[in-house]
């Protein structure tokens, strides 16, 4: 089973989820919406009607599978390619459907495949084959990369205090951090800080890019705790950048004498 395959011609080819064996090659199509569903196949016609009976449209699955399907047959792979809709959330209603499009919820899939299986039961690739389709489709899966532009000047500074909605930032004061709205006090909010700045800035970090999106008073303050939080660092003094690990937590792991790690509980 492949999943999330992006596919890039003259438009994007996205497809959740590529289920290939030596019989045949199935592209489901997921959909997770809730309501009443109802395929309007000859108007080309996708409708959801919610609980208080209003009525909104979407783009129809029908012509995405459709078009994928084409474009897949397009390769000549050389095995039989089908198609359906499924549906994830278990609670949705489907309504009309065409007959000659499988439309069906997610537990339906194991039973799909096994009718395909008996269908093709006389087709059969070879395991070269098969291993050669499924190459080619990684060949040509080409993921988007998604890029945001962040303006980092609008960014609220300090910790934030979970206590006031995120709202309020939290004052350095005496290795803690205090919020003067709620009066609440801590050190954990340090490294909720520094994921933050990992996910929307960079991982890696400066004691002049520490002090100022934090707030923090003083350059030896800042240093201070950066040297405290056992940060792998390049660079001596001024010239030190620091690198915010992935997994990054109030135990950091340091290495003794004998090279031997050993977990350290941060004092800051």
């Amino acid at each position: 089973m492949l999943d999330s395959v992006q596919i890039r011609c003259t438009s994007l080819h996205f497809y959740y989820a590529i289920h290939i064996c030596p019989n045949f090659l199935l592209i489901l199509e997921i959909k997770n919406i809730s309501g009443h569903l109802d395929f309007e196949y000859e108007k080309h016609q996708f409708l959801r009607t919610r609980n208080d009976g209003s009525k909104e449209g979407f783009y129809n699955p029908i012509d995405q599978v459709l078009r994928h399907a084409r474009y897949l047959q397009s390769f000549n792979l050389k095995i039989p390619i089908e198609y359906a809709i499924v549906i994830s959330n278990s609670s949705t209603i489907i309504g009309n459907t065409p007959g000659n499009i499988p439309i069906f919820h997610a537990s339906g899939i194991h039973q799909h495949i096994e009718l395909l299986t008996k269908k093709y039961s006389n087709y059969n690739i070879s395991p070269k084959r098969l291993n050669e389709t499924v190459e080619l489709l990684i060949k040509h899966h080409n993921p988007r990369i998604w890029r945001f532009e962040l303006e980092t000047d609008k960014l609220l500074r300090g910790m934030i205090c979970d206590n006031c909605n995120h709202k309020q930032p939290m004052k350095y004061y005496h290795g803690n951090w205090i919020c003067n709205n709620c009066g609440k006090k801590g050190k954990e909010v340090l490294f909720t800080g520094l994921k933050d700045y990992r996910l929307l800035i960079d991982n890696k970090i400066r004691n002049k890019e520490f002090r100022t999106f934090f707030n923090i008073p003083s350059q030896d303050i800042a240093a201070r705790i950066l040297t405290r939080l056992n940060l792998p660092f390049e660079g001596n003094k001024k010239g030190r950048v620091y690198t915010i690990p992935p997994d990054f937590t109030n135990e950091s792991i340091k290495e003794n004498g004998n090279n031997v790690k050993e977990i350290v509980r941060i004092n800051i």
